[in-house]
């Protein structure tokens, strides 16, 4: 009885481990599907946007006002930027999944980082973007390439899902050991039944398709964070906005 009893037990261990690894290739296939969707249409957009604008180049530049060829100009800087833009998304990406990144630490003015960063936005994008600093400037030890990666991803998608005339707020709070970077938007929202899915690769939430973008920006945040020992939180209402977190140690945690 006792050899009977190993024997399912055995064999109800190697059903499950089937079953995992069933489980396992069935997501693996799908965040294939999802990847090569994603990059069809992030790469086919610009390029049609790119040829458009050239094509009108070549066959009207005698005929075109200098507006008119100004913005056929930025037209393709734009769709090569975006390209470029993707592109990063998925090399950092797939560096944190081979564990290629080898972090570099510095002692960083934190709030000199965020201000910079949303002085970009208010530049680039004519967003209004208000950092608030509560308590006195710090440092903090961290690797500030990965930093700035966390920092610009969570404003980007703050600045993209949100109305232009609509104010992003950004707020740094720091204590003894920690210290937290807060992003609130008043833009679109995201679905509840969507949020448990936010942070993983490629995934759009279903209110997002008529945006473009990778659906790679929230894994990376959540990527780097986590490699720099810190945690993230979202918080989010359909049509009201979203709110991001990220909590760093101030000092190195090895």
């Amino acid at each position: 009885m006792a050899g009977i009893a190993q024997d399912i037990t055995l064999r109800k261990k190697v059903e499950e481990e089937i079953k995992k690894a069933l489980d396992k290739a069935i997501e693996l296939n799908q965040l294939k599907s999802r990847f090569i969707s994603m990059v069809s249409h992030e790469i086919r957009t610009p390029l049609t946007t790119i040829q458009t604008s050239a094509e009108i180049l070549q066959l009207y530049r005698n005929k075109l006002t200098k507006s008119e060829t100004e913005t056929h100009f930025n037209n393709i800087f734009k769709s090569i930027d975006s390209m470029i833009s993707m592109l990063n998304d998925i090399t950092s990406l797939s560096k944190s999944d081979m564990q290629e990144v080898q972090l570099k630490y510095e002692t960083i003015d934190v709030y000199e980082k965020v201000y910079e960063l949303a002085e970009n936005f208010k530049l680039l994008k004519n967003k209004d973007v208000v950092v608030d600093l509560k308590g006195g400037r710090f440092t903090a030890e961290l690797d500030p390439k990965l930093f700035s990666q966390v920092a610009y991803n969570i404003i980007s998608n703050a600045v993209k899902f949100s109305p232009a005339v609509n104010k992003v707020w950004i707020t740094l709070v720091a204590s003894e050991n920690e210290f937290s970077l807060t992003v609130k938007d008043e833009g679109i929202g995201i679905p509840e039944y969507d949020l448990k899915d936010i942070f993983n690769p490629f995934f759009r939430a279903s209110n997002a398709v008529n945006y473009n973008g990778t659906g790679l920006g929230l894994a990376i945040v959540k990527r780097w964070t986590e490699a720099l020992k810190g945690k993230v939180e979202i918080k989010s209402k359909l049509n009201k906005g979203t709110t991001v977190t990220v909590t760093f140690p101030i000092r190195r945690r090895d």
